[in-house]
């Protein structure tokens, strides 16, 4: 009796022990000849399933291990026909935040017994994207290759399947002809552009911000960039006419198309100027309730960008608006450069208002220059209208209309 119990306890240790072999492979075998791994980090095989075969030795053929991207087999082809082959599924699982990408298969020649046979990748090819979070089946199916059955038929292998960390790259308003969409973490980016206006200038984005044009090299068509560490991507600004509906907005013609409110002489004309030759001021005598003021006709819930710009010998105050109406701006004057003031405006009404270009307070004289109202759902439509930020850097005084990319 005490010989069957120590019998027994050995054949329970000896379960024990295989249990913790295949722990220690991660992976799980079950009967349907396919494998499942054990939770892993980045890029793993996460299962392997039998899908298809002929004339195999299927029996015999098994996946020893799956780990990361590694997939150990030993495969059993025909001894008697060399029209035989066996194929399975290999599933990876990227549980990562970044994206890889497929750099090919690669195995030590320490660890494949027979050249006589070999692999074909199936639905895998290089530069696949394995996105963050996400599963992708693959197919692997092992083959001879050769035109008689050799005399060993059967395969001891240990492949690396090669994924890499990278970063998408997009186009907008290119025309995309064989140009790379991806780029490997590190590595450098070569990409010509096909551009759908060759006068339009273009700009980069690397993980979203917009790259300095010194950052990238842009030399006849083709974009180069150093050690890529975000998505890029890269778009051909388009083309848009914006039109100052201010008349005589750098008072080169004196208050032609203004009007002076209050006391008659309270604004003069003088030779400093931030656009073309003149620029106007008023007295520090007058009144703060002298203005100067032109008509604008606004559309409701359109939005306009206002702005306009001033210096001064002493800290001051600039202000302007829309008559009774809000869209008020005001900035802080000095002597060392011209202020610009703005603002977005979204009229509520339909027909002409006044805007009105005033200084709160002023005991110096304040001389302003470039009065300007963009009605930018008219020139970029709705929706698409640029935001303050972009205004104040991309558009300056000008007369009448101009081009300008965005």
């Amino acid at each position: 009796m005490s010989k069957k119990i120590i019998l027994l306890l050995l054949i329970f240790a000896f379960s024990f022990m295989s249990v913790g072999y295949a722990s220690i492979n991660s992976v799980a075998l079950n009967i349907t000849g396919s494998i499942e791994s054990q939770p892993q980090s980045g890029v793993f095989i996460s299962s392997v399933v039998l899908v298809d075969s002929k004339n195999a030795d299927v029996n015999n053929s098994q996946i020893i291990s799956a780990y990361q991207t590694n997939l150990e087999s030993n495969i059993h082809l025909s001894p008697e026909t060399t029209d035989s082959y066996i194929t399975y599924d290999i599933t990876f699982h990227n549980n990562s935040t970044t994206n890889y990408y497929y750099t090919g298969s690669t195995y030590d020649e320490r660890f494949y017994s027979n050249n006589d046979i070999t692999y074909e990748e199936i639905n895998i090819p290089i530069g696949d994207l394995l996105a963050a979070g996400k599963r992708k089946t693959y197919q692997i199916k092992f083959k001879y290759n050769t035109s008689t059955v050799p005399s060993q038929n059967n395969l001891e292998s240990c492949i690396n399947f090669n994924f890499k960390k990278g970063y998408s790259v997009t186009y907008e308003n290119i025309s995309v002809i064989d140009q790379p969409t991806y780029v490997l973490e590190g590595e450098t980016l070569v990409t010509s552009l096909t551009l759908n206006d060759i006068s339009a200038p273009i700009e980069v984005k690397l993980g979203g911000n917009i790259l300095n044009s010194s950052a990238y090299i842009y030399n006849n068509y083709t974009v180069t960039l150093t050690n890529v560490t975000a998505d890029v991507h890269i778009r051909q600004l388009k083309k848009y006419t914006i039109t100052n509906m201010v008349k005589n907005g750098s008072f080169e013609e004196g208050l032609t198309n203004w009007m002076e409110t209050g006391t008659e002489g309270s604004w003069h004309q003088v030779n400093i100027s931030m656009h073309g030759s003149y620029g106007y001021y008023r007295i520090p005598s007058a009144s703060q309730y002298n203005y100067i003021r032109q008509v604008i006709s606004w559309i409701s819930s359109h939005k306009y960008y206002y702005y306009g710009y001033a210096i001064s010998s002493t800290t001051q105050r600039f202000t302007s608006d829309v008559t009774n109406k809000g869209g008020m701006f005001t900035v802080t004057t000095g002597p060392s450069s011209w202020t610009k003031g703005s603002v977005i405006y979204t009229p509520d009404f339909t027909g002409d208002n006044t805007i009105s270009v005033n200084f709160q307070n002023s005991t110096d004289n304040i001389i302003v220059d470039g009065i300007g109202v963009i009605d930018l759902t008219l020139a970029f439509g709705s929706g698409n209208e640029p935001n303050k930020t972009w205004c104040d850097q991309n558009i300056g005084y000008f007369d009448g209309s101009i081009t300008v990319y965005k």
